[in-house]
């Protein structure tokens, strides 16, 4: 069978054998369009072996759901809770069905009067289970900045000082107050999106919502080859976007083999960058080659540690200098900012020049990093 490297691919491997919650709202517009949504990402979940716990208020939310679940090809279960109140004996048998089951879905309504009562319960039975990742779906989408855009990536750091009159336009302080307990109980991950984003949330790298870690740091290591897929449609999507110049398969090993990544949430991949050195033994340098930071993570100082960690790993194999070599005025900024230095092509190791087009050198800066002293 021919393996799916797409970036929608990858997401859809990696849901494979992963339990995912997702919360309806009871705001969310559950029409012809968004239902259609629903139902599609659910059965591309359960087709490539994940399983769907959905939580929902119950009505009119419920009434429309069921019909609709049933009619799914995969079995589902629909837990009925008989228990208006939901008390402690009745979340206990909740929560013993949901993980005896072993339907693809598994729908449970929460009979909530309110939604603070939702969410209260919500936190109570997902962080009782720790789900490995939590979707909840709101109609407002993902919080807001000051300036009114979606807020793409928070740690616990940035959300509580967003709940502490941060620089946020987003008035569902109690909202932000559940994914805190969320993360503090022991859910990895927590994404809030539209419904009709969910599919892009859930099978992007950039993602529609905001999307929550309960790691506030960034590990960055060497890759390995189970990173390989993934940072293969990284980069690749890099080209496309015109961020990162077009290599070859064999050249975008070489890359592979050389890269380091950059990791949040239980390796959850931010940013990458190669450090190519076997072309450039003779002279000891380091050529730094498709940085690249995923959208949902700029500006969080990815690009940064991934430069610090191959300046850290340059000294140790004895390089006497890092270069970079780029067109884009952008990208020449990044590199001045952590310490590189603006110079003449001559200075860069003839073998970069080997076979490279003479109309594009006399286009790109030449940046360059001393290591020694």
């Amino acid at each position: 069978m021919q393996r799916d490297f797409s970036e929608k691919g990858f997401f859809r491997q990696a849901f494979h054998g992963v339990t995912l919650a997702v919360a309806l709202y009871r705001d969310v517009n559950l029409d012809r369009a968004t239902s259609d949504a629903l139902l599609n990402v659910i059965s591309d979940l359960t087709d490539h072996g994940a399983r769907v716990i959905l939580f929902f208020e119950d009505e009119p939310l419920g009434s429309r759901l069921k019909p609709l679940l049933h009619a799914q090809s995969k079995p589902s279960l629909w837990l009925s809770v008989g228990d208006s109140e939901l008390n402690h004996d009745g979340e206990r048998l909740l929560l013993h069905s949901v993980w005896s089951s072993s339907a693809a879905v598994v729908a449970v309504p929460l009979r909530c009067a309110s939604a603070e009562m939702f969410s209260e319960r919500l936190v109570r039975i997902t962080t009782g289970l720790r789900f490995p990742r939590l979707v909840m779906v709101d109609e407002l989408g993902g919080l807001r900045s000051g300036d009114g855009s979606v807020i793409s990536f928070l740690n616990p750091v940035g959300l509580e000082a967003l709940i502490h009159g941060g620089d946020s336009k987003d008035s569902r302080i109690g909202l932000m107050r559940s994914v805190s307990m969320l993360l503090a109980g022991g859910v990895p991950m927590v994404s809030l999106c539209k419904l009709a984003d969910l599919d892009e949330e859930l099978f992007t790298y950039a993602g529609r919502g905001t999307f929550f870690s309960q790691h506030h740091y960034c590990l960055v290591r060497r890759l390995n080859w189970s990173d390989f897929p993934e940072v293969e449609s990284t980069i690749r999507r890099g080209e496309r976007e015109g961020f990162l110049l077009p290599r070859k398969d064999e050249q975008l090993l070489d890359v592979l083999m050389s890269g380091y990544g950059a990791f949040f949430a239980n390796n959850h991949l931010a940013g990458v960058a190669g450090l190519l050195t076997a072309p450039y033994e003779n002279t000891k340098a380091g050529e730094v080659v498709s940085l690249y930071t995923l959208t949902r993570f700029k500006g969080r100082g990815i690009g940064g540690r991934l430069l610090a960690k191959m300046k850290t790993d340059g000294q140790k194999r004895g390089l006497r200098f890092l270069f970079a070599c780029t067109a884009n005025a952008r990208v020449v900024s990044f590199f001045q900012r952590h310490g590189y230095q603006t110079v003449s092509s001559d200075q860069i190791p003839d073998a970069k020049w080997a076979s490279y087009d003479p109309a594009r050198r006399s286009l790109v800066t030449c940046l360059r990093l001393s290591l020694e002293g």
